[in-house]
């Protein structure tokens, strides 16, 4: 899931543990909007690929990252 919403450059998913349940709600936003995009801009002198450019935008969003998370 979370290799195929970063593949769309969609938001992450949330994930929520409810004792009797699980949930995973899926956004319909786009990861890289038009703010994001421009905060990125602030990166352009670094050598950065596509995937660093998604995990910096990821952690605009959610403010941190997980090695697990970056590598999915």
């Amino acid at each position: 899931m979370m290799r195929a919403t970063r593949q769309a450059q969609m938001s992450p998913p949330e994930f929520r543990d409810q004792a009797t349940y699980f949930r995973v709600i899926f956004s319909n936003d786009t990861m890289l909007d038009d703010a994001t995009i421009e905060w990125l801009n602030h990166f352009a002198s670094f050598d950065l690929n596509e995937n660093q450019r998604l995990a910096l935008a990821y952690t605009l969003h959610q403010e941190e990252i997980s090695n697990g998370i970056f590598a999915a």
